[in-house]
């Protein structure tokens, strides 16, 4: 067979003019070719910016004026500590009616009973609360002289109430300085209530002072125990030159704890239980008896909120 002669494709010229408009033409396909394949180029040099089933892109979006991205400071926490050096004054009986308003109020809090010889708040109240109870107790031996720092510790979680024994001021002081105390508690924005229990008698109001003097940076509550002294002492001391020359510096608050009939706390103290409790039985207490002791609850959280270290809210404290 054959073959096909090939068929030639004529030239045709153009004019002068149309070459320079296919030129421009041509240009701008050019640079447009030249754009895509950067565009190419650039892909292929960022393979990690490619969305694929092995390696999907997440974006973040980031609100920079947003609030959530400022750290939050540590909430304070505070350790409310009753004490008062001299046995008798009162300590366990204000420890154990403010522990008794906590949990009326639903505020969460810690309880660490230190009196190693009669640990009766935990007695009222260990069972009530349960692990949130727990003993200590400072000592001047070195080996055990690290017990008490299950109070620090507890306040990096919640609110702790301590109760102190009688005559506890040497390893106290111990206690606070080994630890360094002070600064350690401005780090970590734990604040320390000293709520000092006085029986209305100058050996007790000098016990106080030195304290304040003792523990400058340690907010101080002076608990005038109403139900120990006659009332008549006390209005002596509050007039007297000592007392006033005390308000100056630093700074401290006052309460009055209320009398607590001694027949009624006798009878409760037979058989140990949260006071709120205790005046639900009228049995144990008579109709009188848990009145008087309903009052007597209700006039110190009156004081207690007179402070203004228990806000309305249930958080803490």
């Amino acid at each position: 067979m054959p073959r096909k002669k090939k068929t030639e494709v004529p030239t045709i010229e153009k004019p002068d003019n149309e070459v320079s408009t296919n030129n421009e033409a041509s240009t701008d396909t050019d640079l447009a070719e030249q754009q895509e394949l950067n565009n190419l180029l650039d892909e292929q040099s960022y393979p990690n910016n490619l969305e694929d089933e092995h390696n999907p892109v997440t974006e973040v979006s980031v609100d920079i004026g947003s609030q959530s991205y400022i750290p939050h400071a540590p909430s304070t926490r505070t350790i409310h500590i009753w004490g008062g050096e001299r046995g008798g004054a009162g300590k366990s009986t204000g420890c154990r009616v403010m522990a008794d308003y906590l949990l009326n109020r639903s505020i969460p809090f810690c309880l660490v009973d230190t009196d190693r010889s009669r640990p009766d708040v935990k007695a009222y109240y260990g069972e009530k609360l349960g692990e949130n109870c727990v003993e200590a107790y400072f000592s001047e031996a070195e080996y055990k002289s690290n017990n008490a720092d299950i109070i620090f510790e507890l306040a990096m979680k919640k609110n702790v109430l301590v109760n102190l024994p009688a005559q506890v001021a040497v390893p106290f002081q111990e206690w606070v300085q080994r630890n360094c105390l002070k600064e350690v508690a401005e780090e970590m924005k734990v604040r320390f209530v000293l709520w000092f229990a006085c029986t209305g008698e100058m050996d007790s109001l000098q016990l106080f002072e030195d304290s304040l003097n003792q523990y400058p940076w340690i907010e101080h509550v002076l608990v005038k125990n109403l139900g120990i002294s006659d009332p008549n002492a006390w209005n002596k001391i509050l007039s007297s030159k000592k007392f006033n020359d005390l308000q100056q510096s630093p700074p401290f608050k006052q309460i009055e704890l209320p009398k607590f009939y001694a027949r009624d706390r006798d009878i409760i103290e037979e058989e140990p239980m949260p006071l709120s409790e205790a005046i639900t039985t009228q049995q144990r207490l008579g109709i009188l008896g848990c009145k008087r002791t309903q009052k007597f609850l209700d006039n110190c959280a009156m004081q207690f909120e007179g402070t203004g270290y228990f806000g309305a809210t249930k958080e803490g404290f």
